[in-house]
């Protein structure tokens, strides 16, 4: 069970880095962060009912909408950082964001 639950974190991940990407190009990076994070509160309020039913069908598939959601927002969060910040704060900014996710 441990092994198929880390599968299905680490999965989306993999296949999902180019379209991330991709993603964070195209698009608004504002428009992917509140949606990514609007997404995450369904993600987390499908995870409540999954764990009350204890369905692990079910569960395996949250985790791997979870893993999804991450994967969509890392890039956009990242990228975020260099429109926002002067170069010479940069580096302090990535590490606040690193400690705080």
């Amino acid at each position: 069970m441990l092994a198929v639950g880390s599968a299905c974190l680490v999965l989306p991940y993999l296949f999902l880095a180019a379209p991330a990407g991709y993603l964070a190009d195209r698009y608004s990076k504002r428009d992917v962060i509140v949606r990514c994070k609007i997404a995450e509160i369904v993600i987390m309020a499908l995870a409540v009912v999954a764990i009350m039913i204890g369905i692990y069908l079910f569960m395996f598939v949250v985790v791997i909408l979870i893993g999804a959601q991450a994967a969509l927002f890392g890039p956009a969060k990242l990228g975020s950082i260099p429109e926002m910040l002067r170069p010479d704060k940069l580096s302090s900014a990535n590490g606040m964001i690193g400690l705080t996710t």
